[in-house]
């Protein structure tokens, strides 16, 4: 992705999130506020609540550009 810099941190901290969150039974990532925050602590990170919201923005955008391309990849079959 070609990030704007005013975002390339968050953008960096939301994927370690993200590849470190857990699954679900259906291998979608879970990511909750207790999961932020225990991010927070683990790291020593202290995100504004706008970051916050920021990250969860992050996570619906990313799980439907997956949903889109796992679609197409079936489609395409």
């Amino acid at each position: 992705l070609e990030l704007p810099k005013c975002y390339k941190w968050i953008w960096e901290q939301f994927y370690t999130l993200w590849t470190i969150a857990e699954r679900d039974f259906n291998g979608n990532v879970v990511i909750t506020p207790r999961t932020v925050l225990d991010f927070e602590e683990c790291f020593g990170i202290n995100f504004t609540i706008s970051e916050r919201r920021l990250i969860f923005r992050m996570k619906a955008y990313t799980a439907g550009a997956i949903s889109v391309q796992e679609e197409k990849t079936k489609d395409d079959e």
